[in-house]
């Protein structure tokens, strides 16, 4: 009994000091930033095989073009020429095509270029913005935010340009003091049958079918704040974000299984968002002004990635007294199973601590 006791409280301190370097930022925690040069780097977006990196940057100076490098850091290279200030690449599924939106034409709209280089193509056309493209899994379709006369909607066009439908009514506008900008992409389920969204007052997470039918509210864990940036995971999982304000802003990471379990992956963390996770779902990226302008990070999870992070999901994100006395009760109760559970929630703490939305 003695040796279990000393075993625990071991594990203890071990908790409790690997929370404290944590919360200091332990460099073996730290992102790796794998932008550099002049101007801001925006918005990175995952190829499909999570090996390379597509974001937008205004490095030469003036409207932003679109750019790729390798998850490592290497191999920088110029897609776009950023005459139309070119923002928001969003890859197809095969990896052949990077969508954006762009205003070279005037207004702004969605533009096809081929990520291996090439003339862009222009696929919408219609009065007013389209922006935020998001491909469809079979890579058939394109869904974006249309914005015209004060009101924005959720529009989904075939990759030819043909066959627009508008999914939303009324989504959000000037007149109700909506937020009329999409401020994150809307998200395709793994099958293509349902996608993801926020709200026009940014306070819930909306699902509907491919067709815009079967409109409904994501379930969520608390009636406060607002709820935005959904991502769904390739085990169907939905990810969004709640942010509460007060003294400060705080965040909230949720996970909703295919099978309807709400679970918090991190609780109270400083205010992040928007970040892309890796189509593995063992990385994240995320852009962050800590080196005096925006570049581009990447931040590895341990273990099985977001799986593991479900299970090991309360508290372990944050360095705030309450939840640091949780994990002290759980090592005393379950001993090795908290080491399991730091590496997850360290990592966590990290990346999405001090961000600013852009």
């Amino acid at each position: 009994m003695r040796g279990l006791a000393l075993l625990a409280a071991g594990l203890t301190a071990m908790l409790v000091s690997s929370l404290a370097l944590a919360a200091d930022g332990d460099p073996l925690l730290s992102p790796r930033q794998v932008t550099d040069g002049p101007g801001n780097h925006l918005r990175p977006a995952w190829s499909p095989d999570g090996r390379q990196i597509a974001y937008q940057a205004n490095q030469g100076g003036g409207g932003h073009a679109i750019w790729i490098v390798n998850r490592d850091g290497s191999g920088h290279r110029k897609l776009t020429d950023g005459t139309g200030d070119d923002r928001r690449p969003a890859w197809s599924p095969d990896g052949q095509f990077i969508a954006f939106d762009s205003a070279r034409s005037g207004d702004r709209d969605i533009w096809i270029v081929p990520s291996a280089g090439g003339a862009p193509r222009r696929l919408t056309s219609a009065s007013g913005d389209e922006t935020f493209a998001s491909w469809s899994p079979d890579g058939r379709q394109i869904a974006y935010y249309t914005y015209a006369d004060g009101v924005m909607e959720v529009a989904v066009s075939d990759v030819s340009g043909t066959g627009t439908r508008t999914l939303t009514r009324g989504l959000a506008s000037v007149e109700q003091k909506n937020c009329t900008f999409g401020c994150h992409a809307v998200s395709w389920n793994r099958d293509g049958s349902q996608i993801a969204y926020t709200s026009g007052d940014q306070r819930r997470v909306l699902v509907t079918n491919a067709d815009g039918s079967g409109l409904h509210e994501a379930p969520n864990g608390q009636r406060i704040g607002t709820y935005h940036f959904p991502d769904w995971l390739a085990d169907g999982s939905l990810i969004f974000i709640s942010d509460e304000r007060g003294e400060k802003p705080w965040t909230d990471v949720w996970r909703l299984t295919p099978a309807g379990e709400l679970t918090r992956l991190f609780t109270r963390i400083d205010h992040g968002g928007p970040f892309a996770w890796s189509p593995d779902g063992h990385a994240v990226a995320f852009h962050s002004p800590r080196s005096g302008q925006f570049h581009i990070y990447v931040a590895d999870l341990e273990g099985d990635g977001i799986g593991l992070l479900a299970r090991y999901r309360s508290g372990l994100a944050s360095a705030s007294p309450e939840a640091v006395a949780r994990p002290i009760a759980l090592a005393a109760a379950i001993g090795s199973v908290v080491v399991a559970a730091l590496a997850a929630g360290g990592v966590g703490l990290w990346w999405l601590r001090g961000r600013r939305r852009r």
